[in-house]
């Protein structure tokens, strides 16, 4: 894999979110994939684990534990701020820095370590994993809910604080909804990618992640600005296999400017065998095609990081002259 301009492992951290509104499309299996896929490219990878249960840990053999999961440290965090909230807003009158922000564990020492998935891969990363348990995250949905808009900045700002200079990338997997964890991932986001599968409605729920992303700005008060990157079609057929609704959902991606990925994940028993025993198959069976189909997937995220890279910087320097 070869990175493109600007993408260079210890220089900046980019969170990115994988999310879909419909369930069953392979979402947390794609995130596991091209978490693993990153990792063992060299980067230093974090992945965050906001659904109720807690798969992608388990696709990783991480298993969390109190206080060592995200509920935990989302409420912990959020707990800190309320308690200085007299004095002003996280991001705005109250820096990332402040030392009244600080929580116990740090975020990085409730992580678990996985790298040693990645032992017979030269040069490889790192790869950590924060694990959900479900009542405990179920938790921190109902204090973000409690609080709204105002507290969906929470986990970028916690990792920014916590984080922000360890990893390369930080991927995110998502609930299948438009629920509080849903939003605090996407406002948690600098990029975010959707998964569908060769279903209209699982399409059109990429559609809804899209505009979910659209509005995250304004509402977070400029705080958040993620970017949306495109769809990832997952569990695709081969042309004998292809239905008129295959056909319908990439012309309603193209129609409706989700910006497919042209590389695709074919439906494959290899990668739900492999998630089974969890490790990703791009780890478990790199010199199968089901993991060159990820790395070519991990390829072209790469490319669209950097080009979106440099389309704000383009536009940050137009606005400054």
């Amino acid at each position: 894999m070869a990175p493109p301009q600007g993408i260079v492992p210890g220089k900046r951290t980019r969170v990115v979110v994988v999310a879909s509104q419909k369930g069953g499309v392979g979402k947390t299996t794609t995130t596991a994939n091209l978490a693993a896929s990153l990792a063992s490219a060299g980067f230093v990878v974090g992945t965050i684990d906001l659904e109720l249960q807690g798969q992608l840990g388990v696709s990783f053999g991480a298993f969390a534990q109190k206080p060592k999961d995200v509920g935990s440290a989302v409420v912990d965090f959020l707990d800190v701020i309320e308690d200085i909230s007299a004095f002003g807003k996280v991001g705005t009158e109250i820096a990332l820095d402040d030392p009244r922000l600080d929580i116990t564990p740090r975020l990085i020492e409730r992580m678990i370590d996985r790298t040693a998935l990645l032992k017979g891969f030269e040069g490889s990363g790192s790869l950590w994993v924060l694990g959900s348990v479900m009542s405990l995250t179920e938790r921190a949905k109902g204090e973000i809910a409690k609080r709204g808009w105002e507290a969906m900045a929470t986990l970028r700002q916690l990792i920014l604080r916590e984080v922000g200079g360890y990893f390369d990338f930080i991927l995110i997997d998502t609930p299948p909804s438009n629920d509080a964890l849903a939003s605090l991932g996407l406002a948690a986001a600098d990029y975010v990618v959707a998964v569908c599968n060769p279903k209209i409605a699982t399409a059109d729920g990429a559609r809804v992640v899209r505009n979910s992303v659209m509005r995250i700005p304004k509402r977070t008060d400029g705080l958040c600005n993620p970017v949306f990157l495109g769809t990832i079609l997952n569990e695709a057929q081969p042309k004998s296999r292809r239905t008129p609704e295959t056909d319908a959902v990439d012309e309603y991606l193209v129609k409706h400017d989700l910006q497919p990925f042209s590389a695709i994940i074919n439906a494959s028993p290899q990668i739900s065998a492999s998630y089974g025993i969890s490790r990703p198959i791009v780890i478990d069976e790199p010199g199968y095609a089901a993991s060159k189909w990820y790395e070519t997937l991990t390829q072209e995220l790469l490319n669209r990081i950097s080009e979106a890279d440099r389309a704000q910087a383009a536009s940050e320097l137009e606005a400054a002259g």
